[in-house]
């Protein structure tokens, strides 16, 4: 009511402008806004960089990636060009028009005793024809003089706005070094404007235990998942539980996750805490399925980089103190992990 009557009795200022779009954006009237941008950039708005910001936040918004592109483009000012946020917004239209990405990864893991290094490869494809994602990818291991490779889909489901479902599942072919099937779903929510959440599971079969061609035993893992994540200022911090059930025991293990971003999403430094051991890490889904039961603890450092529009470079490196099995009894010892990992889209 009040931004009806200052329509109508205050004057086409700045002000004006600059006020009545951010009433817009807040109220999420991205079709009015974009009416209203237009009569600005006729009249006499002056602002060229928050005129074209609010304009690319409502074609977004709308899912209107195309037209995000070409008012980046048919800007003449270079300077606002370069400012960070136009660049975040043309970088998510960009990723949005981009419909398929390539994803190769590698990682090596290094121990202070009792193994040798431990090599992950993996390379994956997803396609995201609308708001869905739909991905396949193949994972190489290569620990204890063995070799195995898995297959997995993984998809990310929308159900409505900030709601989504991840659901995944894959394949040892050999399952001399993965599980024989691993099942994973979980639906994603908002709890607030700022604060978003999940629930959900992971099912971890296993077969050959020991890697005994004399032990049939069959075990199943079942995991109970979910997180709690929000932005602080510029980052991101999320808390995730792991609730391991199985036959003779139940653990817990936690994760504690931050995100500083730069320019855009996809420029960030990360830093993991963790507290025993993720069902998401590939080293750790191995066809021992005993590893939830011994005690890990871990940091992780993560920087990545968007190198252009269309790919992003990721380095890592994380420390463990773990436990391990010996002939009767455990030990602990060191883990040095060091992965690498490459997209691009197009």
């Amino acid at each position: 009511m009040w931004i009806e009557k200052a329509n109508i009795q205050l004057p086409r200022d700045d002000d004006f402008y600059s006020s009545y779009t951010n009433i817009l954006i807040a109220n999420k009237k991205f079709s009015e806004l974009l009416l209203v941008a237009e009569r600005a950039k006729n009249g006499v708005y002056r602002d060229a960089l928050n005129l074209l910001q609010k304009r690319m936040i409502a074609y977004n918004e709308l899912g209107k990636y195309e037209q995000t592109y070409e008012a980046y483009k048919s800007t003449d000012d270079k300077e606002v060009k370069q400012q960070p946020a136009i660049q975040g917004l043309v970088a998510i239209a960009l990723e949005q028009l981009q419909k398929s990405a390539l994803t190769i990864g590698y990682s090596i893991d290094m121990f202070s005793k009792n193994a040798g290094p431990q090599h992950l490869a993996s390379v994956g494809y997803s396609y995201k024809p609308n708001r869905n994602t739909y991905g396949v990818g193949v994972n190489y291991a290569n620990r204890f003089g063995l070799n195995d490779l898995q297959v997995e889909t993984t998809n990310y489901l929308y159900v409505a706005d900030r709601h989504y479902i991840y659901a995944n599942f894959g394949m040892g072919l050999n399952y001399t070094l993965f599980p024989q099937h691993r099942i994973g779903l979980e639906y994603y929510f908002p709890i607030s404007a700022k604060l978003e959440s999940s629930v959900g599971g992971r099912y971890l079969h296993y077969y050959n235990v020991d890697n005994d061609p004399h032990n049939t035993e069959k075990r199943d893992v079942f995991i109970v998942t979910g997180h709690l994540g929000g932005y602080i200022g510029e980052g991101w911090l999320a808390f995730r539980p792991f609730w391991v059930i199985k036959k003779d025991m139940q653990s817990l293990s936690m994760s504690l996750k931050y995100r500083k971003y730069g320019k855009t999403v996809r420029d960030f430094w990360g830093v993991e805490l963790l507290a025993g051991n993720s069902p998401d890490d590939m080293y750790s889904t191995t066809t021992e399925s005993g590893f939830n039961e011994l005690s890990s603890y871990k940091i992780r450092v993560e920087k990545s980089w968007r190198l252009n529009p269309s790919s992003d470079l990721l380095l890592a490196a994380a420390y463990g103190y773990e436990q391990f099995v010996i002939p009767g009894g455990s030990e602990f010892r060191s883990r040095l992990a060091i992965d690498v990992s490459y997209r691009i889209k197009f």
